[in-house]
């Protein structure tokens, strides 16, 4: 339960429009009292305010609908790019195993060599005869 709970503090931590849209009305609160003096000017003044909250209506429903929008292409190249990295990891490893092998098959060729080399009739008439004894 208490895992659940930390889970959602920490979505509303990370959802950037939620922090956008308290921002946005926070600061609408000194536009708001700046309205009031204007309000007691002017016959027009009642505009003002309405215009503030039209302004922030619109501000907020367009950082949730156009950041929801963006979200999903983000994350659609986000995994895409997963999978250029996954096949890349791929073709590193098969690159490195390539390596080994071809290590291998010269250490086995030399081995093979030097064993042929020790067997041969020719390599031990040389070598007993350059050993005094």
């Amino acid at each position: 339960m208490m895992n659940n709970n930390q889970e959602i503090l920490d979505s509303k931590e990370k959802d950037i429009r939620l922090k956008a849209t308290i921002w946005m009305w926070g600061l609408s609160i000194p536009l708001f009292f700046a309205c009031v003096p204007i309000i007691a000017l002017t016959a027009m003044g009642i505009l003002l305010p309405l215009f503030v909250l039209i302004a922030l209506t619109l501000g907020t429903a367009s950082v949730w609908f156009f950041y929801s929008k963006s979200m999903n292409a983000m994350s659609l190249e986000i995994q895409q790019l997963q999978g250029r990295i996954v096949n890349l990891e791929t073709i590193a490893s098969h690159e490195e195993l390539d390596g080994k092998y071809r290590n291998l098959q010269q250490t086995a060729l030399k081995d093979l060599t030097e064993v042929m080399l020790q067997e041969s009739p020719r390599y031990k008439t040389q070598n007993s005869e350059s050993t005094p004894g």
